[in-house]
C-alpha cells in the first residue's frame, strides 16, 4: 500500500463519509435503492482497503486455489449447447472470424515453429529448473526443462541457425546436460487483494520461450486484424471508461477468472486443428501444487503461460 496507507485511508474517508451507508464494505452489499453517490463513495473506500496485503496470506491463497479449481472444473464440463436459430447465425459469424484471424490472406498464420520461435524470449519471471530469472540464467546456466522431447528438438533446431546461440547452448550442455522432462507447471501465489491471492503457474523454461514467441505472433495478428494493440489498449480503455463515466456512452465489464475460463474443449471445438495441436504441444497439461498434488488442466492455459493473455 505504500508508505502511509492510514493517511490515504483517512483522507478518502473524510471526503466520502457523508455519503456512506456503512464502512469499507463491498459495493455489492449495498441495498438496491442506494444512490449513485452512495455507491461511488462506498466503492472508492472499499477499493483502498481491499488491496491491503495481509501479513498471513494462507487464507487468501486457499481462496485463490479454490477459485482456480472451480474454474478448472467448469472448463472440464464445458459443452456446446443446443442453440436457437439466431444463436446458430451468431456462432457462424464467430467461426468465420476465427477462420479470418488464423488464415491471413488465405494462408496459415504460421507454417512452422520457426515462424514464432524468432519472437521467443524468456520473460522476467521464474521458470522451472532455472537458477535465476535472467535470459542467461534460464537458457545457458541451468538445465533446460520442457514438457516433451519433441518440443526440445524443435528448440534445438532453431538454436542451430545462430552460431553464438548454439555455442552458448553447447557450453550449457557440457555443464548441465541435455534437458529434463517436466509434464506439470508449478503453482505459486502472489498478492492480489486481502481476500484472495493471484495464482500463477511457473512453466518449464523451453515451453516459456516458445509460448512467448507464439504470444508475440498472436499480438501482431490482433493488431493487423482488429486494430487491437495490447501495449496501448489499457490507455484506450481508461479513456473510454472516463468518457463513459461522464456521458454514459460506454460501460465497462471485468470478467472474473477470464484467463482460467478458456476451456480446452471449447478451443478444440472452434480453433483450426493445426493451431490447436500447437497449443497442446506448448502448454503444460497439468499443474503441481505446493502440497505435491497434481491437477490436470482442463483450461487451455493458466496465468504464467506465455500465450495466455493474447
Amino acid at each position: 500500500m505504500g508508505l502511509s496507507p492510514d493517511a490515504l485511508y483517512n483522507a478518502v474517508m473524510s471526503d466520502v463519509s457523508e455519503s456512506l451507508l456503512s464502512g469499507p464494505v463491498a459495493p455489492s452489499s449495498l441495498p438496491p435503492d442506494a444512490s449513485y453517490r452512495q455507491f461511488a463513495s462506498t466503492s472508492l473506500l472499499y477499493d483502498i482497503v481491499r488491496k491491503w496485503t495481509p501479513s498471513d496470506s494462507s487464507v487468501a491463497d486457499a481462496a485463490a486455489r479454490e477459485k482456480f479449481l472451480t474454474s478448472n472444473k467448469t472448463c472440464r464440463d464445458w459443452h456446446l449447447p443446443v442453440l436457437a436459430w439466431s444463436d446458430e447465425q451468431l456462432l457462424g459469424e464467430f467461426r468465420r472470424e476465427i477462420d479470418f484471424f488464423f488464415h491471413p490472406g488465405g494462408e496459415l498464420l504460421f507454417s512452422s515453429y520457426f515462424d514464432f520461435l524468432k519472437y521467443g524470449r524468456t520473460g522476467p519471471g521464474s521458470a522451472i529448473g532455472a537458477n535465476g530469472n535472467s535470459l542467461y540464467a534460464k537458457l545457458f546456466s541451468s538445465r533446460l526443462t520442457v514438457t516433451s522431447e519433441y518440443l526440445y528438438k524443435m528448440y534445438k533446431s532453431y538454436v542451430q541457425w545462430f552460431p553464438l546461440f548454439e555455442e552458448a547452448d553447447c557450453h550449457r550442455y557440457e555443464k548441465y546436460g541435455s534437458f529434463a522432462i517436466r509434464t506439470s507447471s508449478k503453482c505459486s501465489f502472489v498478492p492480489k487483494t486481502r481476500d484472495v491471492s493471484r495464482m500463477i503457474c511457473v512453466e518449464p523454461s523451453v515451453n516459456m520461450f516458445c509460448q512467448l514467441g507464439l504470444g508475440a505472433l498472436l499480438e501482431n495478428r490482433l493488431e493487423t486484424a482488429f486494430g487491437i494493440c495490447l501495449s496501448t489498449q489499457p490507455t484506450v480503455n481508461r479513456l473510454l471508461a472516463q468518457l463513459g463515466s461522464r456521458d454514459q456512452s460506454y460501460c465497462t465489464i471485468d470478467l472474473s477468472s477470464a484467463s482460467d475460463s478458456i476451456s480446452l474443449r471449447m478451443c478444440e471445438e472452434f480453433l483450426p486443428r493445426w493451431f490447436f495441436s500447437t497449443l497442446l504441444e506448448l502448454r503444460s497439461p497439468s499443474t503441481l501444487f505446493e502440497d505435491g498434488s497434481k491437477v490436470p488442466l482442463y483450461m487451455i492455459s493458466t496465468m504464467g503461460n506465455g500465450f495466455t493473455f493474447p
